[in-house]
């Protein structure tokens, strides 16, 4: 009932007038500074007044009177910043007045107005089944409201883990990963359909709206707020639908291109032992009896781990293991090192983040305002490029560690663009491998990891692209700038271009294999052949100078284990950074 009731007529004052004697006595002609609205709904009065703001709240008490009783009396007194109560406790077609005192800090009395005081009728529930408790909030209504229509449409398919999903703050592909069962996303094209439908109908707006008496109470909304804010609302949802149904295809794409199994992360459970997740994205793709676990000269064999329909396998693993090879038909699929955090999530794009939930699907890290953006190892001169970018709050600090001692503390101006800064550090030789680098943001004294970089023998010329993206191998360096596409031949002049590698051909091979670059600009190079642990098995050229053009080499595979391998190439014109690049091939017997 889109009404406000007021007692104002002489007829009511008469009858009711005795009934003020316990309230606080006001002299003729007194303004009452506090403005008392009474908002009827089913089975629900709801109070929203408000003051001057040279009023200076010290408490507020509300004062209530059930028509036919003879005072008032004290309902309830609340915190100083709630300007609205919610009445449950009422009869059904009761009326009820009200009072609400305002005492200030100084002990002065402010109240609604006492001569004529406002009421309201708690109306009766017509239908309690229209009712839903959990409903909290108006995006909440308007995903009950869609729901419904979805009963009545497809009255045997289970929508709630794609209405779920709208909930969610910044839609995308990811989230369909992260958040809706792997499973079922090859048959959720036909239910996206008729979801939107729904959620796209001009009747859905009209439909929300007829609840107003049910629910605009309990969302503690005024009848004025109720249409603007279920229109908001709506939006809101319809929004949030498109954004997931844009991303639906590239999270497809995404699980397409997914090896078949892979580890997403671990956690320590006790002193003496850890436990691996792992994920199966392609089951059908995957013979688990030909799939291990290796560190060492220890394995685990995956096989006994088989369980119709579970995708997640969880995995207990020693604690000596300090890395674990994924094996699956004899050939490497990830390898992960394992002396990182107690707790630690490998996204599916190449991240190494801290988690509290490692045995959860993650696709990306999580947001910092500061990130790692690029990054060059040679492990031959030990050297390490890093490039952070984006822009910090003032407050925020980063760091690079090695263990516990910084290797870079990271000094950038808050502003309003994204900055990028660069560093090279260079490790004594003989160190230990594999390198555990960490990347940390310090505020008040409190360290945090955010991502985690692990270097060993097999040299990594990788960005993220676009800035902040995905990690990707780059065919040269863009330290210092952008890695997103050039926007003028200025800076395109700045991008060094030396050469042009090839894949392999054939891969997988068997016995040779021919490996083709093209060197753009005279250059001293290195190229050789390296496995999977970063052992060196052939060289190729060794720093040598090396005119322009085309070359090719071809690399026998006799006589080695199968496997994957990586060949690399290094450049260096002059002083400049040097470029590297390795790319994968797989030998088979």
């Amino acid at each position: 009932m889109k009404r406000i009731i007021k007692f104002i007529s002489l007829q009511a004052i008469l009858v009711f007038g005795t009934l003020w004697a316990d309230t606080p006595k006001t002299e003729p002609g007194q303004v009452f500074p506090v403005n008392l609205s009474v908002y009827e709904g089913y089975g629900s009065l709801l109070l929203d007044w408000s003051f001057p703001d040279s009023i200076m709240v010290g408490a507020t008490r509300i004062f209530v009177q059930k028509s036919g009783e003879v005072e008032f009396s004290l309902l309830t007194e609340i915190d100083l910043v709630n300007q609205r109560y919610l009445y449950q406790d009422c009869e059904a077609n009761s009326r009820y007045f009200y009072l609400v005192e305002i005492e200030d800090i100084f002990g002065n009395i402010f109240s609604s107005d006492s001569e004529t005081p406002v009421f309201g009728t708690c109306l009766a529930v017509e239908d309690s089944s229209r009712y839903d408790q959990s409903v909290s909030s108006m995006n909440g209504l308007v995903l009950k409201q869609i729901q419904g229509k979805l009963i009545e449409i497809a009255p045997y398919t289970d929508y709630t883990n794609m209405i779920n999903l709208i909930e969610l703050q910044n839609s995308s592909e990811n989230t369909w990963i992260e958040n809706y069962p792997i499973s079922e996303l090859n048959d959720a094209e036909d239910m996206i359909k008729t979801l939107s439908s729904v959620i796209m109908d001009s009747e859905i707006l009209e439909d929300i709206l007829d609840t107003e008496p049910v629910y605009r109470n309990s969302l503690f909304m005024t009848p004025d707020e109720w249409h603007p804010l279920s229109e908001q609302a709506l939006s809101t949802v319809q929004e949030n639908w498109q954004l997931l149904t844009n991303g639906y295809p590239k999270a497809m794409a995404l699980i397409d291109n997914m090896i078949p199994i892979r580890i997403i992360g671990y956690t320590q459970l006790q002193e003496s032992q850890k436990e691996l997740y792992l994920y199966r994205f392609h089951s059908d793709q995957l013979d688990l009896s030909e799939t291990f676990l290796l560190s060492g000269q220890e394995y685990i064999d995956l096989g006994q781990f088989y369980f119709e329909g579970n995708a997640l396998i969880s995995v207990d693993i020693p604690e000596h293991w300090e890395y674990v090879d994924l094996i699956m038909d004899d050939i490497l699929i990830q390898s992960c090192f394992l002396k990182l955090k107690p707790s630690v999530s490998f996204t599916l794009n190449g991240d190494i983040v801290p988690s509290d939930e490692p045995s959860r699907l993650m696709v990306n890290k999580n947001y910092s305002s500061l990130w790692v953006n690029e990054l060059i190892w040679n492990p031959t001169m030990s050297q390490l490029h890093l490039e952070v970018a984006g822009n910090p709050e003032y407050d925020e600090y980063f760091s690079f560690y090695i263990e516990d001692q910084p290797i870079w503390d990271i000094e950038l101006l808050s502003g309003f663009e994204t900055q990028f800064l660069d560093s090279m550090i260079t490790f004594e030789r003989g160190i230990n491998y594999p390198i555990h680098v960490s990347f940390e943001k310090q505020i008040d004294d409190q360290r945090e990891s955010l991502e985690f970089i692990v270097l060993d023998t097999i040299p990594l010329l990788i960005h993220r692209y676009p800035d902040g993206g995905p990690w990707h191998n780059m065919e040269f360096s863009t330290l210092g700038i952008s890695n997103d596409p050039v926007s003028d031949d200025y800076d395109a002049e700045l991008l060094p271009a030396l050469f042009v590698l090839y894949q392999n051909y054939p891969n997988p091979f068997n016995g040779l294999t021919r490996i083709t670059f093209d060197l753009l600009d005279d250059a001293v190079i290195s190229l050789y052949v390296t496995d999977a642990t970063g052992r060196i098995h052939d060289k190729f050229v060794e720093d040598q100078y090396t005119n322009s053009g085309t070359y090719h080499y071809e690399w026998n595979g006799e006589g080695k284990s199968t496997g994957i391998y990586f060949f690399t190439i290094q450049a260096q014109v002059g002083s400049m950074a040097p470029a590297i690049m390795s790319r994968k091939m797989i030998y088979l017997k």
